[in-house]
């Protein structure tokens, strides 16, 4: 399933999918990768995102960090974790193309449209030295959320529900 939403003049054309429920991942960043029941939260105004630059903003729900982005040249709205599961820099950057994020420091992508599994992990020999990096560091998902458009003009977004431990 894909997770992500067209904006039409209207409102949300269509939405489908999340991240599985279940997922987790324990990453060298120490970025969450949260598990349990979904519930739709307010992140950002669809406003403000599309005068943002690049038409990508960070907002903060509860102690998660989410980067919402419109992808380019299409209207289809994306959600996912801020911070790239690798070594925790800033997904504000990456580069998005048909669904596919892809980190501007080691080259990782997560197809967005399947919930953020991984596309590709420390591909070839980019520039950070990947060949390394492969050996000690393990493929790990990066969470993409479902959103929508609600009636007053925010994205809101299908996040873990707060569990307790």
């Amino acid at each position: 399933m894909g997770v992500g939403c067209l904006v039409s003049g209207m409102g949300v054309a269509g939405c489908s999918g999340r991240m599985g429920r279940g997922s987790l991942c324990s990453s060298s960043s120490g970025v969450r990768v949260p598990v349990g029941c979904m519930a739709m939260e307010r992140v950002v105004k669809l406003e403000d995102l599309l005068r943002a630059p690049n038409q990508r903003m960070v907002g903060e729900v509860d102690d998660l960090s989410i980067l919402v982005f419109q992808e380019p040249g299409t209207q289809t709205l994306r959600a996912t974790a801020s911070r790239c599961p690798h070594l925790g820099v800033s997904l504000g950057t990456a580069s998005c193309v048909k669904g596919v994020l892809t980190c501007s420091q080691h080259g990782s992508s997560w197809d967005l449209a399947k919930g953020g599994a991984v596309d590709a992990w420390l591909p070839g020999d980019f520039p950070s030295g990947n060949f390394f990096q492969r050996a000690v560091s393990k493929p790990c998902p990066l969470p993409a959320y479902a959103c929508e458009l609600d009636d007053e003009g925010w994205v809101v977004v299908d996040l873990p529900a707060a569990t307790s431990v």
